[in-house]
């Protein structure tokens, strides 16, 4: 009788599991895109969103025909209607001949205790040479402190 249970018990979970991959796409999608003639506006791809001071703060990565991979810093109430700081990008590559020199784009962004920290992937000399790298922040829109 404990096996039946226990089957009955596994079946039922694997079937909510497969209840909550199911996604529905905003209808006023998109929600951020490259302004034209800017550094971001012939790619932008997410990096991070984290919910702190009130409102959400996103970290993308923009690049332009003109321009690198760079990374940029959005604002929202409600994580929909996304507001571009004036200052922008906040964050790019390193210094000619740093492991970074070429790319910086921003993977993820967590906030520990008032310190925002950014792992992101650097790449010198092609995408076949890259490495992931951590800043902080206590802002998340200026200043590049490495760790």
């Amino acid at each position: 009788m404990k096996r039946i249970y226990l089957t009955i018990l596994i079946v039922l979970l694997t079937l909510c599991s497969f209840g909550q991959t199911k996604w529905i796409k905003y209808e006023e999608n998109p929600v951020l895109s490259g302004d034209a003639g800017q550094w971001d506006e012939s790619l932008n791809y997410i990096g991070s969103v984290v919910f702190y001071n009130n409102q959400y703060h996103m970290w993308y990565n923009g690049f332009s025909e003109s321009s690198i991979h760079n990374v940029g810093h959005v604002i929202s109430p409600d994580g929909i209607h996304w507001t571009k700081g004036r200052i922008n990008p906040v964050f790019g590559q390193g210094s000619p001949g740093s492991w970074d020199q070429d790319y910086a784009t921003c993977g993820a962004v967590c906030l520990i205790n008032d310190t925002l920290h950014m792992w992101y992937t650097g790449y010198k000399d092609g995408w076949g040479n890259s490495a992931i790298g951590h800043a902080v922040s206590t802002d998340g829109g200026t200043g590049r402190e490495i760790l």
